[in-house]
């Protein structure tokens, strides 16, 4: 894992399916949803099956449509970026703003890469930091199966 870098990101449209949740639930195997949602969403081969569907793009995993902070309820979003605006009849279409976010990028094998990238981040903030999670939209990006880049949604902090 590296050091997160700093970067702007144009917005873009993501469309999938969705699931809500919070990490409470999801550290709890009775109550986890997240491993049986990306078990499915890879089964069925999702982002294949979407219209309008970018050829070529990695699959992502947006958290949006958050209660308060990392411990409240969010949606996670599971697709690919979709080439127009439109509604799609069966799938959840989100807008993800442009802005500024904090790239947490890993490689290894999933999902343990993934768990400790997460670990990784909620440290970084558990800390003071120059940025603070703006909890509007966070997402994951996978390149490849064994990669993954996690765009946390930050703002500058003021009054260091």
């Amino acid at each position: 894992m590296n050091e997160p870098q700093l970067v702007e990101k144009p917005s873009f449209t993501l469309a999938g399916l969705s699931i809500r949740t919070c990490n409470r639930d999801e550290i709890n195997p009775a109550t986890a949803k997240l491993t049986t949602f990306w078990q499915q969403f890879r089964k069925e081969n999702i982002p294949a099956q979407i219209p309008g569907a970018i050829a070529n793009s990695p699959v992502y995993g947006a958290y949006s449509h958050y209660e308060s902070d990392a411990s409240g309820y969010y949606t996670l979003t599971a697709g690919s970026e979709i080439s127009n605006k439109k509604t799609i009849t069966g799938y959840t279409c989100l807008q993800v703003p442009a802005g500024r976010y904090l790239a947490f990028s890993a490689k290894g094998e999933m999902p343990g890469i993934l768990i400790k990238t997460w670990e990784q981040i909620w440290d970084y903030f558990a800390f003071e930091s120059e940025y603070t999670r703006t909890f509007n939209i966070d997402f994951e990006c996978y390149p490849s199966a064994d990669e993954v880049a996690i765009f946390i949604g930050v703002n500058l902090t003021i009054n260091r």
